[in-house]
């Protein structure tokens, strides 16, 4: 969009009296906008990043958490039960 605008701006002012002054300033403030679009964008993409960060690390974290839990009460139920060799043998 701001490449089409620029190229209707370019078009009219050799088909109208804009003064040259006036073409720049307007081009200057698209340019500015498109930058100001930019930024915003990848400020954004970068919060999203970030975030999505947190949550995998959060993740990683509850999943460290479980695997420890579901380890120590696999520990504690061998230890509770003496072992035995039958096949009928259920955990």
């Amino acid at each position: 969009m701001f490449r089409l605008l620029v190229l209707i701006l370019h078009v009219s002012r050799h088909f109208s009296d804009f003064s040259d002054f006036l073409y720049i300033q307007i081009v200057e403030l698209l340019e500015t906008a498109s930058a100001t679009a930019r930024r915003n964008t990848a400020r954004e993409v970068a919060k999203r990043s970030t975030q999505i960060s947190r949550w995998w690390l959060a993740y990683q974290s509850l999943v460290q958490v479980i695997q420890g839990h579901a380890k120590l009460f696999v520990e504690s139920e061998l230890q509770s039960k003496p072992f035995s060799a039958s096949p009928n043998t259920c955990f």
